[in-house]
This record gives structure tokens, C-alpha cells and sequence, in this order.
């Protein structure tokens, strides 16, 4: 493990990390129902093939993140750059992600926080905050 590096940093990059990135793999593979109703809470079942593509790709773009996050840093323990870079470009999957539910938001007239649901508040504000700690500690 990095000494340079506080705690609280290694146990959110090292572990945490890893864990949402897969649960959200397996999630998607899984029970992919639960992501569409988080964008939409129109949704109908089931969903159409080209949704269930771009659901597909995203698994395996968040399994190849859990895989950076899980060896990468494991094999670069000491080198805080690839810990920045890593952690930068993760910044931009948070910003997108909140992008895309405040968009779905506003397409479905609900931009105002008072109309939004429980797991919708949960995925903005969790995103967000992911993102400033990667973020500050990017910088």
C-alpha cells in the first residue's frame, strides 16, 4: 500500500471501488430491469434489443473498470500518477452518469428535486460526491 496516500483514499479506490464497479456488472447482467426503471419509472418490460445492447456494453465497461481498479492500483501500489489518471478518468464516468439522470429527469419533467425518488437521489448525490473526492484527489 501506498504511505503517501491517506486511508481513507486506499480503502475507497482499492476496495470500495471495485465492489460498486462489479456490483453493477453483475447487477446489469443480471436484473437489468433495475437499472431501467432507475432512469425511467415508465419503464416497460421487456426491453427492446438495441437496450438490451447498450445494457450489455455497459457491462463490460464497468467490468473492465473493477479490473483496473482491482489489479491496476494492486500493481502500481506506490506510483500516485496512475492513481490520479485512474482516478480523473472515473471523475468523468460520475460526471456522465449525473448528466444522464438529470437529462432522463428533464425528459420525463422532473427536474426538481422534490419530484425525485429515492434511488434517484441516491445515484446523483452518490455520483456527485464520488466525483468531488476524485476530484480533490486527482488534483
Amino acid at each position: 500500500m501506498p504511505a503517501q496516500l491517506p486511508a481513507f483514499y486506499r480503502v475507497l479506490f482499492l476496495y470500495l471501488d471495485p465492489l460498486m464497479a462489479g456490483f453493477g456488472s453483475i447487477a446489469m447482467l443480471l436484473n437489468p430491469t433495475f437499472f431501467l426503471n432507475a432512469y425511467n419509472p415508465r419503464y416497460t418490460s421487456p426491453p427492446a434489443v438495441e437496450t438490451t445492447l447498450l445494457l450489455q456494453s455497459h457491462i463490460g465497461f464497468y467490468a473492465s473498470l473493477a479490473f483496473l481498479q482491482v489489479v491496476l492500483l494492486r500493481v502500481r501500489p506506490n506510483d500516485v500518477t496512475v492513481w490520479r489518471i485512474l482516478q480523473a478518468s472515473t471523475v468523468l464516468i460520475d460526471a456522465c452518469q449525473v448528466a444522464v439522470f438529470l437529462y432522463a429527469l428533464e425528459t420525463q419533467g422532473r427536474l426538481h428535486p422534490l419530484l425525485w425518488r429515492s434511488d434517484e437521489i441516491s445515484q446523483i448525490v452518490g455520483n456527485g460526491v464520488l466525483g468531488l473526492i476524485r476530484t480533490a484527489f486527482a488534483l
